[in-house]
């Protein structure tokens, strides 16, 4: 009997050690972007209302019946199946985003088996709100991200400036850019109120399942949480652009942080004072279990639970024997290809190092960063940056999501053009795109050069990789998979002649940029 017992908590452990190998997985964006740091919150959330519906639960069911069981059967293959593949993505590239969608996958299908075992289809639909809440650590799709981070920095950026010019503050909005008088606010994405809006989602379903809200009630709260998320970083901005105007840019990175952690903590206490009240008179009590709960979770037979815990205990086994077996290797560039040698510049050139803003570096979350502004002998003024993620550090919203055509037109600029091009410093060659941008009478050129593993990728390649085709299964045959990005930009205002153009470029990427073993 007591083996039994033991033979059925293989269901509960295989799904746990799922759920927690999927988000240690997602942990790499809640630790490097601000944007998801309250996954952190995601697994104690998940785990409180797992224990509380279990346990309201447990004894209750009726015996699943023969057709539950054989359904529990299949979710046993096919979540260990979809775990399996979701690591073997992972141990080929786990920079795509949708690694972590087919490790929860496979999570979620092993849960639904474990219940339909447990307690048959009722037990399932009583526990498909707990799945779903697992799944808000999963940082979104990239395009659905950018679109919503996006439209919500434009639309918080506008209506900011449209208020400060109501107040008598002048303002003019340029992209998502606010300029003041004495300095400017830019709305970047952790301004937007995207992160506020996820958090304050999570927080208002757990109030509403903590409380027993029926839907109405929790819809009711969610809507509350958007609202305050909303405010609250439209008043975060209203007072970063005071602090701006009154000042300038030393006041705004003073006081970035803490009208950040103070706009955060107002929401959650908004959220929490609404499910108070709600909650003194919709409130429901969770009922008692009908016996012993513990008991009652091995209960389910062993043969399913076998199953489902033999693949997901195999699986990053299995990977890694697929790829040691078909002899590929992992090319992990620890260290920077280039460096910015500053002190063997020619007559006439001057060169100073620029601080970069604590902000720009938390957003990018790169390893190592450097920025210089550089005038040429001729009179020009160029710009150059080289960041480097280590391969640990090398978080796909961050290292890929911030390139110039992306970044650039949030900004007042809008693309003009972008080619291929290639340039050399000293006998080696820097291939990279080269972008030409226009805002009002102003040209930009910006040539864009990234590496992944140590080796040259083009932009649209590094950026936006290509989900919707089978190229990502090409990677499971590769024998090389890249770890580890460089970037390196250079930009100057141009007066739109592309000879010149590509000769002031070339010119200081030649004098200013060294193989990082050349000797000085």
């Amino acid at each position: 009997m007591i083996r039994a017992r033991l033979g059925g908590l293989a269901w509960p452990a295989a799904v746990a050690a799922a759920w927690l190998w999927a988000w240690h997985h997602f942990s790499r964006d809640w630790d490097l972007n601000p944007q998801y740091q309250f996954g952190w919150l995601v697994p104690f959330l998940a785990g409180v209302s797992a224990w509380h519906r279990l346990r309201a639960w447990t004894g209750r069911s009726p015996p699943p019946s023969a057709s539950a069981r054989a359904a529990a059967r299949s979710l046993a293959w096919a979540g260990g199946l979809a775990f399996l593949l979701g690591e073997v993505f992972r141990q080929a590239d786990p920079n795509w985003r949708g690694v972590g969608y087919l490790l929860a996958l496979g999570a979620s299908t092993l849960s639904a088996g474990w219940f339909l075992d447990l307690g048959g289809r009722p037990l399932l639909r009583a526990m498909l709100f707990t799945i779903l809440l697992a799944w808000l650590g999963a940082p979104w799709p990239g395009p659905i991200e950018a679109g919503i981070t996006q439209g919500l920095m434009r639309f918080v950026a506008g209506l900011a400036t449209g208020l400060l010019n109501a107040l008598g503050v002048p303002a003019i909005l340029s992209g998502n850019v606010i300029e003041l008088a004495n300095g400017s606010v830019g709305v970047s994405e952790a301004c937007s109120g995207a992160q506020s809006l996820q958090s304050s989602l999570v927080f208002s379903l757990f109030f509403g399942e903590l409380a027993r809200f029926r839907t109405r009630d929790r819809a009711a709260l969610v809507f509350a949480g958007a609202l305050l998320a909303f405010l609250g970083n439209l008043g975060r901005t209203l007072v970063l652009a005071a602090f701006a105007n009154a000042g300038g840019p030393d006041q705004v990175e003073r006081w970035h942080n803490t009208t950040g952690y103070a706009a955060s903590g107002l929401i959650f206490l908004g959220v929490l004072a609404v499910a108070l009240l709600l909650a003194r008179k919709r409130s429901r009590g969770w009922p008692a279990p009908a016996m012993a709960t513990l008991p009652w979770l091995g209960a389910a037979p062993t043969g399913n639970a076998a199953r489902a815990w033999v693949l997901v205990a195999l699986a990053p086994v299995a990977a890694w024997g697929w790829f040691a077996a078909l002899g590929s290797t992992t090319h992990a560039q620890m260290r920077p290809l280039w460096r910015v040698d500053a002190q063997a510049t020619p007559a006439g050139w001057d060169v100073r190092r620029i601080e970069l803003p604590s902000a720009s570096l938390r957003v990018l979350g790169c390893s190592e960063a450097d920025a210089w502004r550089a005038n040429a002998a001729r009179g020009r003024e160029i710009l150059l940056y080289h960041f480097f993620w280590r391969p640990d550090r090398d978080a796909p919203s961050l290292a890929a999501g911030h390139t110039p055509d992306t970044c650039l037109p949030l900004t007042g600029w809008s693309e003009a053009r972008q080619e291929s091009a290639v340039f050399h410093a000293g006998p080696e060659e820097i291939p990279g795109t080269l972008f030409i941008f226009r805002r009002e009478y102003l040209q930009l050129a910006v040539f864009h050069a990234v590496w992944q593993g140590g080796e040259a990728r083009r932009t649209k390649e590094y950026a936006r990789p290509p989900f919707h085709r089978w190229d990502r299964l090409a990677a499971l045959w590769q024998k090389g998979r890249k770890r580890g990005r460089e970037v390196l930009i250079v930009a100057t205002y141009t007066a739109g002649d592309p000879a010149d153009t590509r000769e002031i470029l070339g010119e200081a990427i030649s004098v200013l940029l060294r193989p990082a073993d050349a000797k000085r």
